[in-house]
């Protein structure tokens, strides 16, 4: 109860367009480079080891928590793009389940790579191809809902103001 009650209150919603709740029996895109992290979703500051047995194996993903709760629909995920880096070999596969589906979540953010005790970030923009790479998504006019990963603040509104 304690975990729950904590999970609740980091989360901020800005806005909300019919995108949530996603109904059951959805067919949901998990895009972005948090769709099918583990633990990086503990934050930049986190501790390393998650699991009893030393891994972050016990941690689901975004997309396996979204498939648990999607009972009767399907979940389908895709990276498109990595935390920090310029590669586009992925992004054409991730926008291909965005068309297919009804609903999509885009999983954007940084990790220890980029932001960690002892390691400040430049700035608070979205590091790589995160923000074209989310224009993209936005660009097919699903019902989308944003999911920022990080242990800090980040500018996103590139993004909230894209049409």
């Amino acid at each position: 109860q304690i975990s729950y009650e904590a999970a609740l209150q980091s989360l901020v919603l800005l806005k909300n367009e019919k995108a949530l709740p996603i109904k059951e029996g959805t067919n949901v895109a998990v895009v972005g480079p948090h769709s099918i992290s583990r633990s990086q979703l503990f934050s930049d500051y986190a501790a390393g080891s998650h699991c009893f047995d030393g891994t972050d194996a016990c941690v689901p993903t975004l997309a396996e928590g979204i498939a648990a709760a999607n009972q009767g629909g399907s979940v389908s995920a895709a990276m498109g793009v990595e935390i920090n880096s310029n590669k586009t070999d992925g992004i054409a596969a991730a926008l291909d389940l965005v068309r297919k589906s009804d609903v999509v979540v885009l999983a954007l953010g940084d990790d220890k790579t980029i932001e960690t005790e002892g390691h400040d970030r430049v700035d608070t923009a979205l590091p790589g191809l995160q923000e074209s790479f989310a224009k993209q998504v936005l660009g097919l006019e699903k019902p989308t809902v944003l999911v920022l990963v990080s242990g800090g603040p980040m500018a996103i509104d590139g993004i909230l103001t894209y049409q």
